[in-house]
């Protein structure tokens, strides 16, 4: 490992040899350790403020005051005995840490919170995700920050690879990604309060920490827009041999059907969706022996596409395969699951707005379903219904839904992606000023 990171300071020139004056993002490695809450905490606060000691002293802490509660009951107390046979809540024999500790390491930095985004006076509160500073999210066993730093958003995740380290994340990708993974068990915090620390720049590191330059990561994203955004528990480069040696088992697997029903034709594209790392485009070479996620072959959209049904209901339908399948790998079902997503904010084509006196402008007020409207010039002589569509999907950041519109005033018209989708707005006889009732369903 320490030669790992010795040949990546003498390879990579942007790892900052000193004080510079380009904006740097500050990143943890994690290796074999179980120490992602600690890798989280240090990415979230942009320095090497803690290390596995530091954060067991104050989940020792935690668990004395927590005794000092319980026994006030008596040291005889059904609940006080319950408590000791169970043993630390803060910190887990593989040193995995509590969000109390997580918390407790951030109020030294001022009145910082986490707030789970669930509670409903939180979730009330987020009119728009990207506006916050930060999120933390915790699945069974790891811990991932997210951070806006220099206006854009990062994935902080310790498992990411090595380098660019950070991963970009869109301002309209922000609140489908947290949704997509809150859905595969992850609970998202919002971190809330004093502002969190700037980067800071400190020689006193060890292997596993380490400085990127801004420039050099947005570079990276640039080059690699078909990177998938990582939140796996597992070094990303693992999963990605796993998922690359689960897509090949569909192959394989697609191909002996094929042939069981009299069809010899070897598609070498197959249904593959798009890998962790380089979005499908050519296998990578596994660096490291992995156990492979184990799992049946799922095509994408095959079976709907058959039966003729529209590509909302192949969408919905293979990610309720997915999760059925690799029920047993979450990590591997979540990466194929926000390929699809993915895929699908690329199709989400919005045209450009009209000036107010070009002809064919014409005003949609659109009513959301949560009583919102929002509003914008389109041109009915050439944007079509799905273009409108797009735009409320957009708008309301829920990829992958399907969404229909139904006229406000008499008699109502209803349109519908697979009725109406490609006519003209003119085509279904928009050619003024209208209002809209939009249905989104997920």
């Amino acid at each position: 490992m320490q030669q790992y990171y010795n040949n990546m300071v003498d390879k990579l020139a942007f790892l900052d040899q000193g004080i510079s004056t380009e904006k740097i993002i500050y990143f943890e490695k994690q290796g074999a350790d179980m120490m992602c809450g600690v890798h989280c905490i240090n990415a979230l606060l942009q320095g090497p403020y803690f290390d596995e000691v530091t954060m067991s002293q104050i989940a020792l802490n935690l668990d004395q005051r927590e005794r000092d509660i319980m026994a006030e009951a008596g040291f005889e107390s059904k609940d006080y005995l319950k408590y000791m046979q169970e043993g630390s809540h803060n910190v887990a024999n593989d040193g995995n840490f509590s969000i109390q500790v997580l918390e407790e390491a951030l109020k030294t930095f001022g009145d910082i919170q986490c707030m789970p985004i669930e509670k409903p006076d939180v979730k009330k509160s987020i009119k728009d995700y990207s506006t916050e500073q930060a999120y933390i999210c915790h699945s069974r066993d790891h811990w991932i920050a997210i951070r806006r730093l220099y206006g854009v958003w990062y994935n902080l995740n310790s498992t990411n690879i090595v380098p660019p380290g950070p991963q970009v994340i869109s301002d309209f990708y922000l609140a489908a990604f947290l949704d997509s993974i809150k859905q595969t068990g992850y609970t998202i915090f919002v971190v809330r309060g004093s502002a969190i620390p700037a980067t800071k720049r400190s020689h006193n590191v060890r292997e596993n920490q380490m400085y990127f330059n801004v420039s050099f990561v947005e570079q990276f994203h640039k080059d690699n827009k078909n990177r998938k955004l990582n939140t796996s528990g597992a070094d990303e480069r693992e999963l990605e041999a796993a998922l690359q040696k689960s897509l090949q088992e569909m192959k394989e697997k697609e191909q002996m059907q094929h042939k069981s029903h009299g069809d010899d034709d070897d598609d070498e594209g197959g249904h593959m969706v798009g890998t962790v790392l380089n979005g499908g485009k050519g296998q990578q070479k596994e660096e490291k022996k992995f156990v492979a996620f184990q799992g049946k072959g799922v095509s994408m959209y095959e079976s709907a596409a058959a039966s003729g049904a529209s590509e909302d209901q192949a969408m919905k339908d293979e990610t309720a395969a997915l999760y059925s399948v690799y029920g047993d790998d979450p990590e591997l079902a979540f990466a194929i699951k926000m390929s699809m997503l993915e895929e699908e904010a690329k199709r989400l084509v919005v045209p450009d707005e009209p000036a107010a006196d070009a002809p064919g402008s014409v005003i949609l007020q659109i009513r959301m379903p949560d009583g919102n409207r929002i509003q914008r010039r389109f041109n009915c002589q050439i944007d079509t219904v799905q273009g409108v569509m797009n735009f409320v999907i957009k708008t309301s950041n829920k990829i992958g839904a399907t969404v229909r519109l139904t006229t406000s005033g008499f008699p109502k018209k209803t349109f519908e992606k697979d009725v109406q989708g490609s006519l003209t707005l003119k085509d279904v006889g928009i050619t003024k000023n209208e209002a809209l009732i939009a249905e989104i369903k997920l």
